[in-house]
Protein backbone atom coordinates (compact mmCIF):
# COMPACT_ATOMS: atom_id res chain seq x y z
CA UNK A 1 0.00 0.00 0.00
CA UNK A 2 1.50 2.94 -1.12
CA UNK A 3 2.30 6.04 1.57
CA UNK A 4 -0.32 8.91 2.28
CA UNK A 5 1.04 12.27 2.98
CA UNK A 6 -1.53 14.19 4.91
CA UNK A 7 -0.48 18.22 4.78
CA UNK A 8 -2.37 20.31 7.41
CA UNK A 9 -0.16 22.56 8.96
CA UNK A 10 -2.83 25.47 9.63
CA UNK A 11 -5.27 25.66 12.90
CA UNK A 12 -8.45 26.24 11.48
CA UNK A 13 -11.62 27.51 13.38
CA UNK A 14 -14.70 26.30 11.13
CA UNK A 15 -18.22 26.72 12.52
CA UNK A 16 -20.85 29.46 13.35
CA UNK A 17 -19.46 31.69 15.90
CA UNK A 18 -15.59 31.24 15.25
CA UNK A 19 -14.61 34.65 15.41
CA UNK A 20 -14.56 34.84 18.85
CA UNK A 21 -11.16 33.03 19.04
CA UNK A 22 -9.94 36.10 17.08
CA UNK A 23 -8.71 38.36 19.94
CA UNK A 24 -7.05 35.30 21.63
CA UNK A 25 -5.02 34.32 18.54
CA UNK A 26 -4.37 37.90 17.66
CA UNK A 27 -3.17 38.65 21.14
CA UNK A 28 -0.70 35.89 20.69
CA UNK A 29 0.83 37.45 17.38
CA UNK A 30 1.59 40.61 18.38
CA UNK A 31 0.60 43.96 18.90
CA UNK A 32 -0.19 44.98 15.90
CA UNK A 33 -2.32 43.90 12.52
CA UNK A 34 -2.53 44.64 8.93
CA UNK A 35 -5.52 43.61 7.76
CA UNK A 36 -5.89 43.03 4.23
CA UNK A 37 -9.36 43.41 2.05
CA UNK A 38 -10.76 44.23 -0.97
CA UNK A 39 -12.06 47.21 -1.24
CA UNK A 40 -15.03 48.79 0.76
CA UNK A 41 -16.70 45.89 1.03
CA UNK A 42 -16.20 44.65 3.98
CA UNK A 43 -16.50 47.94 5.63
CA UNK A 44 -19.34 48.72 3.75
CA UNK A 45 -21.21 45.17 5.29
CA UNK A 46 -19.44 45.83 8.90
CA UNK A 47 -17.49 42.99 8.75
CA UNK A 48 -14.01 45.08 9.19
CA UNK A 49 -15.83 46.65 12.32
CA UNK A 50 -16.30 43.16 14.15
CA UNK A 51 -12.58 42.29 13.24
CA UNK A 52 -10.92 45.48 14.42
CA UNK A 53 -13.55 45.33 17.61
CA UNK A 54 -12.30 42.14 18.29
CA UNK A 55 -8.74 43.29 18.15
CA UNK A 56 -8.59 46.43 20.04
CA UNK A 57 -10.41 44.53 22.71
CA UNK A 58 -7.45 42.70 23.49
CA UNK A 59 -4.93 45.47 23.25
CA UNK A 60 -4.02 45.01 18.85
CA UNK A 61 -4.08 48.10 16.85
CA UNK A 62 -5.02 47.21 13.29
CA UNK A 63 -4.67 48.97 9.90
CA UNK A 64 -6.31 48.71 6.61
CA UNK A 65 -4.64 47.73 3.31
CA UNK A 66 -7.81 47.65 1.10
CA UNK A 67 -5.86 48.36 -2.46
CA UNK A 68 -6.86 44.56 -3.24
CA UNK A 69 -8.66 43.80 -6.07
CA UNK A 70 -10.05 40.29 -7.81
CA UNK A 71 -7.38 38.86 -9.13
CA UNK A 72 -4.67 40.47 -6.95
CA UNK A 73 -1.74 42.03 -9.00
CA UNK A 74 1.94 42.35 -8.30
CA UNK A 75 1.55 46.13 -7.73
CA UNK A 76 -0.90 45.67 -5.15
CA UNK A 77 1.22 43.00 -3.69
CA UNK A 78 4.57 45.22 -3.19
CA UNK A 79 2.05 48.06 -2.19
CA UNK A 80 1.16 45.53 0.38
CA UNK A 81 4.48 44.62 1.69
CA UNK A 82 5.03 48.56 1.91
CA UNK A 83 2.43 48.95 4.41
CA UNK A 84 3.08 46.33 6.46
CA UNK A 85 6.82 47.16 6.68
CA UNK A 86 5.50 51.08 7.12
CA UNK A 87 3.26 50.89 9.73
CA UNK A 88 5.60 48.48 11.66
CA UNK A 89 2.90 45.69 12.08
CA UNK A 90 4.03 42.46 13.52
CA UNK A 91 0.97 40.20 11.89
CA UNK A 92 -1.46 40.09 8.75
CA UNK A 93 -5.09 39.27 8.84
CA UNK A 94 -6.86 38.68 5.26
CA UNK A 95 -10.60 39.31 5.38
CA UNK A 96 -12.80 38.39 2.52
CA UNK A 97 -12.44 35.82 -0.07
CA UNK A 98 -9.73 34.49 -1.94
CA UNK A 99 -7.99 37.73 -2.94
CA UNK A 100 -7.64 38.75 0.02
CA UNK A 101 -6.25 35.79 1.44
CA UNK A 102 -4.08 34.77 -1.39
CA UNK A 103 -2.81 38.75 -1.49
CA UNK A 104 -1.57 38.72 2.16
CA UNK A 105 -0.07 34.81 1.86
CA UNK A 106 2.10 36.78 -0.75
CA UNK A 107 2.68 39.72 1.33
CA UNK A 108 3.83 37.87 4.03
CA UNK A 109 6.07 35.94 2.39
CA UNK A 110 7.87 38.89 0.56
CA UNK A 111 7.74 41.19 3.70
CA UNK A 112 9.71 38.55 6.00
CA UNK A 113 12.17 37.65 2.82
CA UNK A 114 13.40 41.37 1.85
CA UNK A 115 11.75 40.50 -1.75
CA UNK A 116 9.82 41.69 -4.65
CA UNK A 117 6.90 38.95 -5.60
CA UNK A 118 8.44 39.17 -8.98
CA UNK A 119 11.50 37.41 -7.10
CA UNK A 120 9.39 34.38 -6.98
CA UNK A 121 7.52 34.21 -10.40
CA UNK A 122 9.64 32.14 -13.51
CA UNK A 123 12.83 33.53 -13.75
CA UNK A 124 12.50 35.54 -10.94
CA UNK A 125 16.03 35.50 -8.29
CA UNK A 126 14.59 33.68 -5.37
CA UNK A 127 11.97 31.68 -7.34
CA UNK A 128 14.35 28.39 -6.14
CA UNK A 129 14.37 29.69 -2.90
CA UNK A 130 13.69 26.52 -0.04
CA UNK A 131 14.29 28.37 2.70
CA UNK A 132 11.56 30.59 2.66
CA UNK A 133 9.64 32.56 6.06
CA UNK A 134 6.54 34.54 6.20
CA UNK A 135 5.18 36.54 8.72
CA UNK A 136 2.24 35.26 10.78
CA UNK A 137 -1.24 35.38 8.95
CA UNK A 138 -4.83 34.75 9.55
CA UNK A 139 -7.16 34.36 7.33
CA UNK A 140 -10.94 35.04 7.47
CA UNK A 141 -12.83 34.05 4.63
CA UNK A 142 -15.88 35.61 3.94
CA UNK A 143 -16.93 33.44 1.09
CA UNK A 144 -17.56 29.87 0.91
CA UNK A 145 -14.89 28.97 -2.42
CA UNK A 146 -11.27 29.00 -2.83
CA UNK A 147 -9.99 26.97 0.17
CA UNK A 148 -7.12 29.15 0.34
CA UNK A 149 -7.12 29.31 4.29
CA UNK A 150 -6.05 25.50 4.13
CA UNK A 151 -3.63 25.57 1.38
CA UNK A 152 -0.01 26.49 0.50
CA UNK A 153 -0.70 27.85 -3.02
CA UNK A 154 -1.52 31.95 -3.86
CA UNK A 155 -2.71 33.35 -7.06
CA UNK A 156 -1.59 36.72 -8.62
CA UNK A 157 -1.30 38.24 -11.52
CA UNK A 158 1.78 39.49 -13.49
CA UNK A 159 0.59 42.49 -15.10
CA UNK A 160 4.28 43.23 -17.32
CA UNK A 161 2.39 39.93 -18.91
CA UNK A 162 -0.98 38.92 -18.28
CA UNK A 163 -0.21 36.32 -16.59
CA UNK A 164 -1.92 34.28 -13.72
CA UNK A 165 1.03 32.66 -11.39
CA UNK A 166 0.18 30.17 -8.51
CA UNK A 167 2.92 30.63 -5.99
CA UNK A 168 3.39 27.53 -3.87
CA UNK A 169 5.51 27.38 -0.73
CA UNK A 170 4.99 25.54 2.62
CA UNK A 171 5.41 28.78 4.27
CA UNK A 172 2.53 30.72 3.19
CA UNK A 173 0.33 28.06 4.53
CA UNK A 174 -1.81 30.90 7.53
CA UNK A 175 -0.92 30.34 10.53
CA UNK A 176 -4.39 30.26 11.98
CA UNK A 177 -7.79 30.38 9.53
CA UNK A 178 -11.05 31.09 11.01
CA UNK A 179 -14.35 30.25 8.91
CA UNK A 180 -17.52 31.08 10.49
CA UNK A 181 -20.09 31.16 7.92
CA UNK A 182 -22.33 34.62 10.11
CA UNK A 183 -19.81 36.22 7.99
CA UNK A 184 -20.40 35.29 4.42
CA UNK A 185 -24.39 35.72 4.89
CA UNK A 186 -24.26 38.83 3.39
CA UNK A 187 -22.49 37.44 0.28
CA UNK A 188 -24.69 38.56 -3.11
CA UNK A 189 -26.32 35.88 -5.10
CA UNK A 190 -23.41 36.24 -7.83
CA UNK A 191 -20.42 35.67 -5.76
CA UNK A 192 -21.67 33.30 -3.35
CA UNK A 193 -22.43 30.67 -7.31
CA UNK A 194 -19.37 32.10 -8.43
CA UNK A 195 -17.23 30.97 -5.51
CA UNK A 196 -19.54 28.33 -4.65
CA UNK A 197 -18.51 26.32 -7.61
CA UNK A 198 -14.84 26.87 -7.15
CA UNK A 199 -15.04 24.45 -4.30
CA UNK A 200 -16.80 21.51 -6.59
CA UNK A 201 -13.91 22.08 -8.97
CA UNK A 202 -11.50 21.92 -6.50
CA UNK A 203 -13.00 19.04 -4.77
CA UNK A 204 -13.12 16.96 -8.27
CA UNK A 205 -10.39 18.12 -9.65
CA UNK A 206 -8.48 16.82 -6.73
CA UNK A 207 -10.60 13.18 -7.09
CA UNK A 208 -9.34 13.13 -10.62
CA UNK A 209 -5.57 13.90 -10.11
CA UNK A 210 -2.99 11.36 -10.41
CA UNK A 211 -1.57 12.63 -7.10
CA UNK A 212 -4.74 11.66 -5.45
CA UNK A 213 -4.79 9.73 -2.28
CA UNK A 214 -6.94 7.74 0.41
CA UNK A 215 -6.95 11.21 2.52
CA UNK A 216 -7.55 13.60 -0.50
CA UNK A 217 -10.23 11.08 -2.14
CA UNK A 218 -11.95 11.21 1.72
CA UNK A 219 -12.07 14.91 1.68
CA UNK A 220 -12.94 15.29 -2.03
CA UNK A 221 -15.75 13.01 -2.38
CA UNK A 222 -17.56 14.46 0.79
CA UNK A 223 -16.80 17.96 -0.34
CA UNK A 224 -18.88 17.22 -3.86
CA UNK A 225 -21.56 15.78 -2.19
CA UNK A 226 -21.96 18.91 0.12
CA UNK A 227 -21.97 21.33 -2.85
CA UNK A 228 -24.13 18.76 -4.96
CA UNK A 229 -27.18 19.87 -2.24
CA UNK A 230 -26.06 22.78 -0.43
CA UNK A 231 -25.13 25.15 -3.47
CA UNK A 232 -28.17 25.45 -4.87
CA UNK A 233 -29.77 26.67 -1.24
CA UNK A 234 -27.68 29.22 -0.50
CA UNK A 235 -28.28 30.12 -4.30
CA UNK A 236 -31.59 30.36 -3.52
CA UNK A 237 -31.83 31.89 0.07
CA UNK A 238 -28.56 33.71 0.62
CA UNK A 239 -29.91 33.65 4.75
CA UNK A 240 -29.90 29.81 5.24
CA UNK A 241 -26.94 29.61 8.14
CA UNK A 242 -27.17 26.05 7.78
CA UNK A 243 -26.66 25.62 4.32
CA UNK A 244 -23.90 28.55 4.27
CA UNK A 245 -22.46 26.80 7.11
CA UNK A 246 -21.86 23.52 5.57
CA UNK A 247 -20.88 25.11 2.46
CA UNK A 248 -18.34 26.93 4.08
CA UNK A 249 -17.28 23.45 5.64
CA UNK A 250 -17.31 22.00 1.75
CA UNK A 251 -14.99 24.94 1.29
CA UNK A 252 -12.63 23.90 3.42
CA UNK A 253 -12.17 20.27 2.82
CA UNK A 254 -12.17 21.31 -0.72
CA UNK A 255 -8.72 23.35 -0.07
CA UNK A 256 -7.60 20.53 1.87
CA UNK A 257 -8.34 18.35 -1.06
CA UNK A 258 -6.35 20.57 -3.94
CA UNK A 259 -3.50 21.06 -1.15
CA UNK A 260 -3.04 17.35 -0.90
CA UNK A 261 -3.68 16.47 -4.40
CA UNK A 262 -3.74 19.42 -7.04
CA UNK A 263 -5.76 20.36 -9.44
CA UNK A 264 -5.79 19.30 -12.74
CA UNK A 265 -6.71 21.15 -16.35
CA UNK A 266 -10.10 22.51 -15.38
CA UNK A 267 -7.83 24.93 -13.11
CA UNK A 268 -5.15 24.62 -15.59
CA UNK A 269 -6.83 25.99 -18.56
CA UNK A 270 -9.54 28.18 -16.82
CA UNK A 271 -6.60 30.46 -14.45
CA UNK A 272 -4.69 31.36 -17.24
CA UNK A 273 -7.78 32.47 -19.65
CA UNK A 274 -8.80 34.46 -16.75
CA UNK A 275 -6.12 35.82 -15.98
CA UNK A 276 -5.41 36.71 -19.75
CA UNK A 277 -8.68 39.04 -19.31
CA UNK A 278 -8.87 40.01 -16.07
CA UNK A 279 -12.21 37.53 -15.71
CA UNK A 280 -14.02 36.06 -12.13
CA UNK A 281 -12.28 33.06 -11.03
CA UNK A 282 -15.27 30.82 -11.39
CA UNK A 283 -16.70 31.83 -14.24
CA UNK A 284 -13.35 31.09 -16.01
CA UNK A 285 -13.19 27.61 -14.83
CA UNK A 286 -16.84 27.02 -15.89
CA UNK A 287 -16.03 28.49 -19.47
CA UNK A 288 -13.72 25.44 -19.85
CA UNK A 289 -14.60 22.70 -17.57
CA UNK A 290 -17.30 20.94 -20.06
CA UNK A 291 -14.64 20.96 -22.96
CA UNK A 292 -12.22 19.91 -20.67
CA UNK A 293 -14.27 17.21 -19.47
CA UNK A 294 -15.69 15.79 -22.99
CA UNK A 295 -11.91 15.52 -23.97
CA UNK A 296 -10.42 13.62 -20.34
CA UNK A 297 -13.37 11.38 -19.35
CA UNK A 298 -12.01 8.18 -20.85
CA UNK A 299 -8.40 8.85 -18.73
CA UNK A 300 -10.25 7.54 -15.90
CA UNK A 301 -13.51 5.93 -16.37
CA UNK A 302 -14.45 5.07 -12.58
CA UNK A 303 -13.53 8.29 -11.07
CA UNK A 304 -15.00 10.40 -13.61
CA UNK A 305 -18.47 7.74 -13.38
CA UNK A 306 -18.38 8.52 -9.87
CA UNK A 307 -18.11 12.61 -10.64
CA UNK A 308 -21.70 11.39 -12.63
CA UNK A 309 -23.46 9.51 -9.53
CA UNK A 310 -22.88 12.26 -7.39
CA UNK A 311 -24.18 14.78 -9.30
CA UNK A 312 -27.13 12.70 -10.20
CA UNK A 313 -26.43 9.90 -12.32
CA UNK A 314 -27.81 6.29 -11.96
CA UNK A 315 -26.02 4.26 -9.81
CA UNK A 316 -27.04 0.79 -11.22
CA UNK A 317 -28.45 1.15 -14.48
CA UNK A 318 -26.04 2.19 -16.96
CA UNK A 319 -22.71 1.38 -17.46
CA UNK A 320 -19.68 2.63 -16.06
CA UNK A 321 -18.16 3.68 -18.89
CA UNK A 322 -21.74 5.89 -20.08
CA UNK A 323 -22.25 7.33 -16.64
CA UNK A 324 -18.26 8.37 -17.40
CA UNK A 325 -19.12 10.28 -20.53
CA UNK A 326 -22.18 11.46 -19.37
CA UNK A 327 -20.05 13.29 -16.41
CA UNK A 328 -19.66 16.72 -18.29
CA UNK A 329 -23.60 16.75 -19.07
CA UNK A 330 -24.15 15.66 -15.77
CA UNK A 331 -22.33 18.79 -14.55
CA UNK A 332 -23.82 20.75 -17.07
CA UNK A 333 -27.32 20.18 -15.96
CA UNK A 334 -26.28 21.08 -12.02
CA UNK A 335 -24.42 24.33 -13.22
CA UNK A 336 -27.34 25.70 -15.52
CA UNK A 337 -30.31 26.84 -13.01
CA UNK A 338 -27.18 28.53 -11.15
CA UNK A 339 -26.26 30.86 -14.42
CA UNK A 340 -22.70 29.01 -14.45
CA UNK A 341 -23.37 28.19 -18.11
CA UNK A 342 -20.69 29.90 -19.94
CA UNK A 343 -17.76 29.92 -22.74
CA UNK A 344 -15.02 31.47 -23.55
CA UNK A 345 -16.14 34.06 -25.87
CA UNK A 346 -18.88 35.28 -22.74
CA UNK A 347 -15.53 36.37 -21.00
CA UNK A 348 -14.13 38.45 -24.01
CA UNK A 349 -11.91 35.60 -25.69
CA UNK A 350 -11.65 35.58 -29.45
CA UNK A 351 -10.17 32.50 -31.06
CA UNK A 352 -6.79 34.92 -32.16
CA UNK A 353 -6.17 34.68 -28.11
CA UNK A 354 -5.80 31.43 -27.83
CA UNK A 355 -2.36 30.99 -29.02
CA UNK A 356 -0.49 33.21 -26.78
CA UNK A 357 -3.34 32.25 -23.77
CA UNK A 358 -2.27 28.53 -24.67
CA UNK A 359 1.77 29.24 -23.83
CA UNK A 360 0.47 30.80 -20.80
CA UNK A 361 -0.51 26.99 -19.25
CA UNK A 362 2.79 26.24 -20.20
CA UNK A 363 4.41 28.94 -18.43
CA UNK A 364 2.34 29.19 -14.83
CA UNK A 365 0.00 26.30 -14.50
CA UNK A 366 2.03 23.42 -16.13
CA UNK A 367 2.04 21.36 -13.38
CA UNK A 368 -1.84 20.59 -12.97
CA UNK A 369 -1.54 19.36 -16.45
CA UNK A 370 1.21 16.73 -14.97
CA UNK A 371 -1.47 15.64 -12.59
CA UNK A 372 -4.11 14.73 -15.17
CA UNK A 373 -4.31 10.94 -15.77
CA UNK A 374 -3.23 11.67 -19.82
CA UNK A 375 -0.98 13.32 -21.22
CA UNK A 376 -1.80 17.00 -22.46
CA UNK A 377 0.26 18.95 -24.48
CA UNK A 378 0.27 22.54 -26.40
CA UNK A 379 -1.95 21.53 -29.27
CA UNK A 380 -4.37 19.50 -27.09
CA UNK A 381 -4.70 23.00 -24.79
CA UNK A 382 -5.91 24.71 -28.21
CA UNK A 383 -7.96 22.04 -29.20
CA UNK A 384 -10.06 22.45 -25.72
CA UNK A 385 -9.74 26.10 -26.14
CA UNK A 386 -11.62 26.24 -29.38
CA UNK A 387 -14.04 23.24 -28.26
CA UNK A 388 -14.89 25.74 -25.13
CA UNK A 389 -15.21 28.87 -27.35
Amino acid sequence: MAVTIINMPTRIYNGTGALEVLAEEGRRLGKKALIVTTGKDMENFGLLRKVTNRLEGTGVSASVFSAVTPNPKTSEIEAGVRAFLDEKCDFLVSLGGGSSIDAAKNISMCAANGASIHDFLPQGDKVGLEKRRAVPHIAIPTTAGTGSEATKTAVVSNERNRQKYGVRHDCIYPMVSIVDPELMLTVPKSVTVDTGIDVFFHAMEGYLSNKATRFSDMVALESMRLVREHLPRVYEDGSDLDSRATMAWASTLGGIALDNAICVGIHGLGQPAGGYVDAVHGKSLCAVYYSYMKYTWQSDIPRYAEVARILGGNDGAEREAELAAASADRLRAFIRPLGLEIRLRDLGIEESMIPAIAESVLNTTRRTLECCKMEIGYDDIVAIYKEAL
